[in-house]
């Protein structure tokens, strides 16, 4: 593991960025800046939670300048990631996996990639960056529902239909290591595919496995992609909106420190939290010391889905810290919450329970599912199979952005539907999405056909943005 390479002198300081906010929350310093709340003064909040921001802070001196290059204390902290994701350069973000996404796709624009190669079930970030950089999409289309890994033969295929047409100067793919029903992607696979095609670059959306930096050789960052996004809050003990950029060890496109952070904040609040970086600064120290307890997570979470399975329970093939029921998962996750369990994701096609690295109570879940089984017929819980909602196609490219940017306006679904019957359709202008899992159901530029209508009422979306053209 490249955990090993932190140093164990007590003089080594992993968690640079903490320490300076306990020593400010401590200090006798008047707060006469940012936020208005001076770091204790919540009347709505007991005395007791008013602590809690003491630590929520602004630029102040001393406390470093996230999307700026600047050799501080947050440059610290990034720097003891890097080492322990064993990577060139690894960066915080506040804005979640989706600012890491946009960040990452513009410095591959920068280097002239502006074709990218992806599963359509990929999320929605990956969408909204095309419209805001004006990216061309190649669409890859899983023959199984919500399934948004790319497998190395499909791109491959892909890859040389477009080397037929044009060269491949300006193609880059971007590949979700991870996806929500916890499908997982051979990145080495996918690292060769790009070899074999003059070294395209991979781009990783990796937001569901950032845990995989504790079992060795599986990150990304280190499995071959160029550039990986990672979500920390998603499994890690990290607040909502902490996420990474890595870069990888090779670096083979020369990012520089300075790029990246520009790039970050072309997107990025220029007022990020100070309580989301300490969580990721906190972080390092649970990669350091806990890895361990989390061996023992893993191991945990493997035998939980054998017992489930053992009640009769459809548990799927899934990743290391998620337990995915095939079901209907809307009757089960109602079953769950009579025993004070609330999934992470359910529809009529299956429930998902995402647990996170210091995840503990294994009893309970378990013994939650034993209640359910003794008061329902398990086998009474299938769910919809779905079919896919993309078809095949011959690899066309997609420009979003100018029906994105359109004169539009609202429509109830059922006018669309009308439109439709009357052979007289309109244009998607938007990239509606129910979250989870967050893929788009149809893009700017979509006819909007009765099938992706039906698609949208099915998700509960009653209206959607038309096209005026």
């Amino acid at each position: 593991m490249f955990m090993n390479n932190i140093s164990e002198d007590a003089d080594f300081n992993i968690t640079p960025l903490h320490d300076f906010l306990c020593e400010y929350a401590a200090s006798d310093i008047l707060r006469a800046h940012m936020p208005g709340h001076g770091g204790s003064f919540i009347p709505a909040f007991p005395k007791g939670e008013r602590r809690l921001f003491a630590h929520d802070i602004t630029e102040v001196r001393g406390a470093g300048t996230l999307y700026e290059n600047n050799h501080d204390v947050i440059f610290q902290s990034e720097a003891v990631a890097a080492c322990i994701f064993g990577t060139a350069f690894t960066f915080y973000s506040c804005g979640g996996s989706t600012l890491s996404i946009q960040a990452m796709l513009l410095l591959a624009k920068s280097r002239g990639y502006r074709r990218v190669v992806a599963s359509r079930y990929s999320h929605r970030s990956l969408t909204s960056a095309a419209v805001l950089l004006d990216l061309d999409l190649v669409w890859l289309y899983s023959l199984e529902y919500c399934n948004a890994v790319i497998r190395s033969g499909e791109l491959s295929s892909c890859l040389s239909t477009l080397s037929s047409r044009s060269a491949l100067s300006d193609v880059c793919v971007f590949a979700t290591a991870v996806d929500y029903l916890g499908h997982t992607a051979d990145i080495r696979g996918l690292r060769a595919v790009c070899d074999s095609f003059g070294g395209i670059p991979l781009l990783a959306d990796n937001a569901h496995g950032a845990y995989s930096v504790f079992i060795g050789g599986t990150h990304p960052a280190v499995c071959g992609a160029d550039f990986c996004a990672d979500s920390a809050h998603k499994t890690l003990p990290a607040l909502t909106g902490a996420a990474y950029l890595h870069i990888s060890a090779e670096n083979r496109f020369g990012v520089t420190r300075a790029e990246a952070k520009s790039a970050f904040a072309l997107f990025a609040t220029s007022s990020p939290s100070y309580l989301i970086m300490e969580s990721l600064d906190l972080c390092n120290l649970h990669f350091y010391r806990d890895r361990s307890a989390v061996a023992d997570t893993f191991t945990q979470v493997a035998v939980l889905k054998r017992d489930i399975a053992a009640l009769g329970f459809d548990v799927c093939e899934s990743d290391a810290l998620r337990v995915v029921i095939s079901c209907d998962g809307v009757r089960l996750a109602e079953l769950l919450r009579q025993f004070r369990v609330e999934p992470e994701f359910a529809d009529n096609g299956a429930c998902v329970l995402m647990l996170g690295t210091l995840f503990r109570d294994f009893d309970k879940l378990l013994k939650s599912f034993m209640n359910i089984s003794r008061v329902v017929d398990v086998k009474t819980l299938g769910g919809t199979e779905y079919s896919p909602f993309f078809g095949e196609s011959d690899y066309p490219i997609y420009r979003i952005r100018d029906f994105y940017f359109t004169k539009k306006r609202q429509l109830p679904i059922d006018t669309v539907i009308a439109a439709c019957d009357a052979d007289e359709p309109f244009i998607c202008a938007e990239t509606p999405a129910v979250t989870p899992p967050c893929f788009p159901l149809c893009l700017p530029g979509d006819v909007l056909n009765r099938e992706i209508c039906e698609r949208l009422a099915r998700f509960g979306i009653d209206d959607i943005c038309a096209a005026i053209l």
